[in-house]
């Protein structure tokens, strides 16, 4: 009998998500999905495993008396610590030694990163804004181009759009390195965009699923903004080919088996990758107006593992 363990905290509306109430699906979501997986023939479904209160015994994850290594399947969607030292993406990277994790914790461990992100969808040749990362002790060297261009600061394992600030001048950056206690700091170029040309697009298991919009409630001047952390707000837009082209091509530079990625539009027309969400909008409203069934898709993503 094959055994799939789940983590899928859900909320009833679009509150407020944190590492204390990590539910990022909407209640009625979650139960399509377990409708689904628990109509399979010689399958156990052992739900509520909160892999961050586990433990590690000899290099085996366990939470109370349950071992995850009798698992064949463990599918998790909930808040974490996403920090560079995250004692929840050692867990599950322990847990992926001897299971299939979905969302695959090496690749979200690269994607949580902003910088780590984008050098590799660079180094797969897709596009992405010219990018900096310095440290308090070199900013020097990138005087002139801070100077000839605009940049964005971004925090690299920010969410929500947190913490995003644009430079003024090359003072401002000297001021925010020396006002912060990172060590290392992660700058973008900013591109001029109309909010009318950014998307994003999501995508289970090497498929485009729909693309949307934002309401103008969460755009806040130049950015997507989300101070609360409650998501939703999406308006269902189509992408073009080559922004599907895109997706796809981040699917298999990154190998994440669900997420989102923005793109933005130039005015030169060019398409550019500014973020990629390993914690992407998956609402029933949405699908339901992209006429696609969401819960079929990540149970299919979670039987096909």
């Amino acid at each position: 009998m094959k055994k799939i363990g789940l983590w899928i905290p859900a909320r009833k509306n679009y509150s407020s998500i944190s590492v204390e109430k990590p539910g990022y699906f909407i209640q009625s979501f979650k139960e399509d999905i377990m409708k689904i997986l628990k109509k399979q023939k010689n399958t156990e479904i052992i739900e509520n495993l909160d892999f961050r209160k586990a433990v590690v015994k000899n290099g085996e994850v366990f939470l109370n008396d349950f071992c995850f290594s009798d698992l064949d399947v463990f599918f998790w969607l909930g808040e974490i610590d996403r920090s560079r030292t995250s004692y929840h993406i050692q867990i599950l990277e322990t847990i992926s030694k001897t299971a299939k994790v979905i969302n695959n914790p090496s690749a979200l461990k690269i994607v949580l990163d902003k910088y780590l992100s984008q050098l590799t969808l660079k180094q797969n040749n897709i596009r992405v804004p010219e990018f900096l990362l310095v440290s308090q002790n070199n900013l020097e060297q990138v005087k002139k181009q801070v100077e000839s261009k605009t940049f964005i600061v971004k925090p690299r394992f920010g969410s929500f759009g947190s913490g995003i600030m644009k430079l003024t001048d090359y003072q401002n950056l000297i001021d925010i390195v020396d006002y912060s206690e990172q060590k290392s700091h992660f700058l973008e170029e900013f591109i001029e965009f109309d909010f009318e040309d950014w998307i994003g697009v999501n995508v289970i298991d090497g498929e485009i699923i729909y693309g949307y919009g934002k309401e103008k409630s969460k755009i806040s001047g130049w950015k997507v903004f989300d101070r609360e952390r409650k998501g939703g707000k999406m308006i269902l837009k189509k992408p073009s080919k080559e922004q599907k082209k895109i997706a796809l091509q981040v699917a298999k530079a990154t190998g994440l088996d669900f997420f989102g990625v923005d793109i933005i539009k130039s005015k030169h027309g060019q398409n550019y990758v500014i973020d990629i969400n390993t914690f992407p909008g998956l609402y029933p409203e949405m699908f339901a107006e992209a006429k696609v069934n969401g819960a079929e898709h990540l149970a299919n993503l979670i039987l096909k593992k």
